[in-house]
């Protein structure tokens, strides 16, 4: 992922954008070994803290800049901490898994969007999320994924129904 060098062409099908949203998740390919996505963040937006049900989640930033708050989950008192945060600007890439906790990215810009291309192995239908890091790390809502464009064209149908991929916006 470090050393694919994509085209603004190629990249540009696949950005579209509702400044509405945190973000818009737009599905590039897919297989029953991988999903890559490219997601657009709006200024200043973030996700909610959520995990990763896949083994690896690798983002690669393409354009902008990101935050990433990793979060531990202190058992004994049944919440959230953040354990680090990290900026990768454009071209470095970044890994997730459960194996080394909970995230939530975001664009830290106010002015201008971030757009970020990941790659989740294997593919996934859902996880938990977090309204907050005050949330009890017991608190957690259920997320199935949807997509705002696939494979370069939109599909409203397909994402932001209440209860479902909403709860990640």
């Amino acid at each position: 992922l470090e050393r694919s060098d994509l085209s603004t062409k190629s990249v540009n099908k696949f950005t579209h954008w509702d400044l509405s949203k945190s973000y818009t998740r737009n599905l590039c390919h897919s297989t029953d070994e991988y999903t890559l996505l490219i997601l657009c963040w709006s200024p200043g937006k973030e996700s909610k803290i959520h995990n990763h049900p896949s083994q690896s989640c690798f983002i690669k930033t393409l354009r902008g800049c990101i935050r990433e708050v990793v979060y531990g989950i202190d058992e004994d008192k049944d919440h959230l901490k953040p354990v680090r945060t990290r900026f990768y600007n454009e071209g470095q890439v970044s890994w997730m898994s459960d194996s080394i906790g909970l995230h939530k990215i975001g664009n830290p810009s106010p002015e201008s969007g971030s757009v970020t291309l990941h790659l989740y192995t294997p593919p996934f239908s859902e996880c938990k999320v977090w309204n907050s890091s005050t949330d009890n790390a017991s608190n957690f809502e259920i997320a199935k994924m949807g997509f705002f464009s696939v494979m370069g064209l939109r599909t409203p149908q397909l994402e932001g129904k209440k209860g479902k991929f909403a709860l990640l916006m």
